[in-house]
């Protein structure tokens, strides 16, 4: 069985089939749009900011990061594989066949942030990206903390179920993002719910399906209260990849009664 932390695929491929041009429109709608709508108005309603900011995501993904790039100071990249990290390197340097992400700005033009406002701020992310480093969950120290402070936020999208061989691996996955994060910290996840499986090219890669309770037990777990929750139900038909529905959770270290939802 493949797992996405274990076994090596095409990068390349793996963007190009989910979050491209190239993919199913309604699929770019929900893996693209969802997240980049989401953070926008996040960032709009000045609910995240700070100095130093974690991502933990699937692939060399960038898009979900341009819009809170002037949120931020200091941005820290994790990355599970040698490849995603070549491809991250190469967009942060401009590399002559570096992915091109301003696709995704047509989600963030509700808020104003248009095509060419959004290539300056992948400048704005560029200069503000301090460090591109790998990650091992199973280890005891999963990251180089030398070179990873405490953040005010920490970002994970897509990946914490998709390197969960069990529900108890996901719960102790949950602890060590929340582990990044400063006492005041935020943590913004997104992942999908009973995801079964994706393709790459001829192979066949299988998340955990997580459920809304087991999401709830490993926020718990981890010390986290819920500041926002959203769904949307997903609506694509494929034979490349299948989730009922995607979440997107704020979580904080701040124990107080909150409502579930999102003040936008």
């Amino acid at each position: 069985m493949k797992l996405y932390h274990l076994h090596k695929f095409d990068q390349r491929l793996f963007l190009d089939s989910f979050f491209s041009t190239t993919c199913d429109q309604t699929l770019m709608e929900e893996l693209v749009g969802f997240p980049t709508r989401i953070i926008s108005k996040q960032c709009a309603a000045g609910e995240i900011k700070g100095k130093r900011l974690i991502d933990i995501s699937v692939g060399s993904t960038f898009f979900h990061l341009i819009p809170v790039c002037e949120s931020f100071s200091d941005f820290f990249l994790l990355e599970f594989s040698d490849s995603s990290i070549r491809e991250m390197e190469a967009w942060k340097n401009k590399g002559r066949v570096a992915i091109d992400w301003s696709h995704a700005s047509q989600f963030a033009e509700e808020l104003g942030i248009n095509s060419a406002k959004w290539k300056e701020k992948e400048d704005i992310l560029r200069s503000k990206i301090k460090n591109i480093s790998k990650i091992d969950f199973n280890q005891e120290h999963p990251a180089d903390l030398s070179v990873l402070p405490k953040a005010d936020c920490v970002i994970s999208l897509y990946v914490m179920h998709n390197i969960s061989e069990s529900p108890d691996s996901f719960y102790r996955s949950i602890q060590t993002l929340a582990s990044f994060m400063k006492p005041d910290g935020v943590l913004l996840l997104f992942g999908g719910y009973n995801a079964s499986f994706y393709m790459v090219g001829e192979n066949k890669f299988f998340p955990l399906p997580i459920t809304q309770d087991m999401l709830m037990e490993a926020l718990d777990r981890a010390g986290l209260t819920i500041l926002c929750y959203e769904t949307l139900q997903s609506k694509v038909r494929s034979s490349s990849i299948h989730y009922e529905r995607l979440f997107f959770v704020k979580a904080g270290k701040l124990r107080k009664s909150l409502e579930n939802n999102c003040n936008w």
